[in-house]
């Protein structure tokens, strides 16, 4: 359990040092968007006070923003994200009474979050901070969630928090180890649907 803290505190070094990056180029990318969206109202629209045209850029610009962030990101041949937004099946195996789980796992996707719910019979997870990252060469899915078990589970299975680092094989494929405040761990392999 140890090493996997470790793990993913490293990776959440290298994480924000790419996301830092990403979001660099993407202010600039934007701040280009921007100049030109002004150039093209103050060409077009002379008559118009500059007042009017610097809000209309300012909300050209938000928008094309959030559409890109939110879904064209995913499109664009020059961004090298993995693309995990799907729903997966698979099992979990406990560590802790040995058996095994089905669960369903949908990963939500932007350009700068990546969000994973999972559900089994018992509970259902989501997470509270998470990121793709790659370590010698191998990419991995580390998150960390939050587990709320139904009501006639909490007495032996309390709301509770953990890590995950998944392993991203190709992005029909994840499979990987999870470890919980309760010092519990197992496993899980997921298959997309």
């Amino acid at each position: 359990m140890f090493s996997l803290l470790i793990t993913w505190k490293a990776s959440m070094n290298m994480c924000r040092w790419s996301m830092n990056n990403i979001k660099k180029n993407l202010m600039r990318m934007f701040l280009g968007i921007t100049i030109l969206i002004y150039i093209a109202l103050i060409t077009f629209r002379p008559s118009v006070g500059t007042v009017s045209n610097l809000s209309m850029t300012i909300s050209l610009s938000l928008i094309i923003y959030v559409v890109y962030t939110q879904f064209l990101w995913k499109y664009n041949p020059m961004h090298k994200s993995i693309l995990l937004a799907k729903r997966y099946k698979g099992r979990l195996i406990s560590e802790y009474d040995g058996n095994e789980r089905d669960v369903n796992v949908e990963i939500r996707q932007t350009l700068f979050t990546v969000q994973v719910f999972l559900q089994t019979d018992e509970s259902r997870s989501s997470t509270l901070m998470s990121d793709i990252v790659e370590e010698n060469g191998e990419k991995f899915l580390v998150y960390h969630f939050i587990n709320n078990p139904q009501a006639k589970y909490k007495l032996n299975s309390p709301i509770h928090y953990g890590l995950c680092r998944l392993s991203i094989e190709d992005t029909s494929t994840l499979s990987g180890q999870y470890f919980t405040c309760r010092k519990t761990i197992g496993d899980i392999f997921l298959n997309s649907y």
